[in-house]
């Protein structure tokens, strides 16, 4: 379990780090106790690793899962406070697993930090897990990921049928702490990125954009899968041939509304590309409180 790599991509093919979580007596509801410290890990962790800035997700298939991103580390190595109370707090015997980051890809030849554009640049392909083998990686506070042009053949990065991807937070319909990736391609219609049959991926505040769209090429596609958990808040495209390709209705979130049951129009989550005022939050309560049968237009402006 590691992250590994050959002549053309990167894939992680674990959690950083997972178990099964021992007493929490004492843990407050922003916080969780791991059974032992960062040091016990899946390898190729970044150069004196820290939970911190690292996505966790507790009872991973669940119908009670939960994921949060750890804020910091108490003095014990073991306690860690996240950004968001819990909405089932976590208890002995609940599984956990720990995403890797960027920081942890560059000890691998293909992924580096350039420092005057502040950017992760990857030659190689990206991969999170694979068709049978579960991978978690994560992005957060403002990261860039440069992906590599591809061309027209191949994607540059994907999240296969075992894999999971998070970027940001998401509580209480507050998106925050997100990530962007620029897909640095020459070539119109290529794959850009892939969520695969299978695959879970929660975007929080996330930005994807071609960077040669201003010259004309705006051909890059995202490909979901007819199974694939995509949920899609506060985010943007731009460059993209359209931001999605092959959606189905599985892929929950990534319209900006859905029908929760025959009674009720549920916002999943609240966002319309730049809606972030209080006058939508009295848009966003008229809407919840429209009867069955009523009709709702919204505009959505993308970009």
């Amino acid at each position: 379990m590691a992250i590994t790599t050959n002549a053309t991509r990167i894939r992680v093919e674990s959690a950083a780090k997972n178990g099964t979580l021992g007493s929490q007596s004492g843990a407050g509801t922003k916080q969780i106790i791991f059974d032992t410290n960062i040091s016990t890990n899946n390898s190729n962790l970044e150069a004196s690793p820290s939970f911190e800035k690292r996505h966790v997700v507790i009872r991973r298939g669940e119908t009670d899962e939960e994921c949060q991103l750890i804020q910091s580390v108490e003095v014990d190595g073991v306690t860690c406070n996240v950004y968001n109370t819990w909405d089932s707090a976590p208890v002995s015997g609940d599984t956990y697993d720990i995403a890797y980051k960027l920081e942890d890809m560059a000890t691998i030849a293909g992924c580096t930090f350039e420092t005057d554009s502040r950017q992760w640049v990857m030659t190689k392909r990206v991969v999170v897990g694979t068709p049978t083998v579960f991978g978690y990686l994560g992005m957060s506070h403002g990261q860039i990921l440069r992906c590599w042009d591809t061309g027209t053949v191949d994607y540059s990065f994907r999240v296969a049928a075992v894999g999971r991807f998070e970027i940001g937070t998401l509580k209480n319909d507050v998106a925050e702490r997100g990530a962007q990736i620029l897909f640095d391609a020459n070539t119109n219609g290529e794959e850009a990125i892939e969520f695969l049959n299978g695959s879970v991926s929660n975007l929080y505040e996330f930005a994807m954009h071609s960077m040669r769209a201003p010259d004309g090429v705006v051909g890059l596609l995202v490909t979901v899968g007819a199974t694939a958990d995509v949920k899609w808040a506060r985010s943007q495209s731009s460059g993209m041939n359209t931001p999605f390709k092959n959606t189905y209705q599985r892929v929950q979130d990534i319209e900006t509304i859905y029908y929760e049951d025959v009674a009720a129009v549920k916002l999943a989550p609240w966002y319309t590309g730049h809606m972030q005022s209080e006058t939508d939050q009295t848009i966003k309560d008229a809407i919840v409180g429209k009867a069955d049968g009523d009709r709702v237009r919204i505009l959505i402006e993308e970009g």
